[in-house]
């Protein structure tokens, strides 16, 4: 599932990246200065964290597909546990900075 779901929700972050660029007047957010750190700042926190949590998706569903890559000691619903491990540690360090970002993205306007 990590593999498979993964690439369109990236594709679909992309998409609304560029939507978002445009401000309701449709001119470009990267004109005004103030504007543009804005958005870049904001759009850097945010691709950060979805590389990374996206990233350790497809990892654990490659580990999942190919668990020749993991040393065959303990597995976990069939999955390498090592690789939900390491799930589940970028995902206690990611949560609390998508909020950072989110109250970035909130409060700096």
């Amino acid at each position: 599932m990590g593999v498979v779901f993964t690439y369109p929700i990236v594709a679909y972050r992309g998409w609304i990246g560029g939507i978002v660029s445009v401000d309701g007047s449709h001119l470009s957010r990267l004109a005004d200065a103030r504007e543009a750190a804005y958005y870049l700042i904001t759009l850097i926190l945010q691709l950060i964290l979805y590389s990374i949590t996206g990233g350790a998706g497809v990892n654990m569903g490659l580990a999942y597909l190919n668990p020749k890559r993991y040393p065959q000691r303990e597995k976990w619903i069939g999955i390498p546990a090592e690789a939900i491990r390491d799930v589940v540690r970028i995902y206690l360090v990611a949560a609390p900075l998508f909020l950072v970002a989110s109250l970035w993205e909130f409060f700096a306007r």
